[in-house]
């Protein structure tokens, strides 16, 4: 954890904060790709609308 913050604050002084930090909006859709890879979890229609309904 302590690598990762590392490198999100490195990534945040490069890039500036308003541009890196639209990645925090894409964590929900990076965490239903991995369970649906790794773990095998199926995905439904209302985990996708409520992960939308999330970002907005």
């Amino acid at each position: 954890m302590l690598f990762g913050f590392f490198f999100w604050y490195k990534a945040l002084a490069m890039g500036g904060v308003a541009r890196v930090s639209q990645v925090q909006l894409n964590q929900t859709f990076i965490t239903l790709f991995a369970s649906a890879t790794i773990l095998g979890e199926t995905i439904e229609s209302s985990t996708v609308l409520f992960a939308f309904l999330i970002v907005i």
